[in-house]
């Protein structure tokens, strides 16, 4: 049910499609491009694109119902096989024509089958014979030497110099409409790059706050590395001080230790020497005192 609902809508979409470039120009014209290749066709559609000509692709069935739905009948005879509109906005429509039998000798599948200018049905022959005639430039300029002929020249002349001043007019208005959508064109892509440029500008600052941040993340990192490393060379001298004064304190101690070895050493020296002299003071005295004794 849903498929059917949506596939009921895209063709009411292509239909009103079909009307809007209907309604929308007074000029368009009828193709067949059946085995014409997708390349060639885009190629056509460039073409008619400069010339301010568009084509539009859709079903025979909902293309003649947009048209009828139009009032515009009896054009059975242009959907026989795969049929394309030509929408032609450009007020010199010998521009058009020129492109589309052009393109049909370089492309034998491809079919003109006819078209309406201003109401009025025109066949292939037709057409053909429009792409014979000159541009509306060429016309102008005739028109202007034809200001040089006979005065009964000048009166035909007049009605068709008074209409091409018309198209003048329409064309300068158009350049005119096309140079101001140029110009909003070119300020809106003037806004977006100064928009894109202050989103870089940005993001860049951004970049920038990161990357200072990083860095004195960076730098903190290797201030309490050093900090940590000071702390550790101080401990290290301080253990350093605590083993020399232990050193200084041992050696300290041998040393006292030592002289204190020493003394005793001479002390228990001395102490044989005293009393080798003490027995030889009292040997002394016994001697003397035999002698004494014995000279009584």
């Amino acid at each position: 049910m849903e498929a059917k609902t949506i596939g009921i809508a895209i063709r009411e979409n292509i239909i009103k499609k079909v009307q809007e470039r209907v309604s929308s120009s007074s000029v368009y014209f009828f193709i067949g491009f059946n085995k014409v290749k997708a390349s060639a066709l885009s190629d056509l559609r460039n073409q008619l694109r400069v010339v301010d000509s568009y084509v539009f692709v859709a079903k025979n069935s909902l293309i003649n119902k947009a048209l009828e739905d139009a009032e515009l009948e009896n054009l059975k005879d242009y959907f026989q096989g795969e049929t394309g509109i030509i929408s032609v906005y450009n007020e010199d429509i010998v521009k058009p024509c020129k492109v589309i039998v052009d393109f049909s000798k370089e492309n034998e599948s491809f079919a003109i089958k006819g078209g309406i200018i201003e109401g009025r049905k025109i066949t292939k022959e037709e057409l053909e014979s429009l792409a014979k005639l000159p541009g509306r430039e060429v016309l102008l300029a005739q028109a202007v030497s034809g200001l040089a002929a006979p005065i009964t020249g000048f009166v035909a002349c007049l009605n068709q110099i008074i209409l091409k001043f018309a198209w003048v007019i329409e064309e300068i208005k158009k350049v005119q409409s096309q140079k101001s959508k140029a110009q909003s064109q070119d300020k809106d892509k003037e806004k977006s790059q100064e928009e894109k440029a202050a989103t870089t500008e940005t993001g860049k600052d951004k970049g920038t706050e990161k990357k200072a941040e990083k860095q004195e993340g960076k730098d903190k990192g290797s201030r309490l590395k050093g900090k940590e490393k000071e702390e550790e060379e101080k401990a290290e001298d301080k253990t350093k001080e605590e083993n020399k004064k232990e050193e200084g304190k041992k050696e300290a101690k041998e040393e006292d230790k030592t002289r204190e070895e020493k003394v005793e050493e001479k002390s228990s020296e001395e102490k044989p020497k005293e009393e080798q002299e003490d027995k030889k003071e009292d040997k002394s005295k016994e001697s003397k005192e035999n002698k004494e004794e014995k000279e009584k």
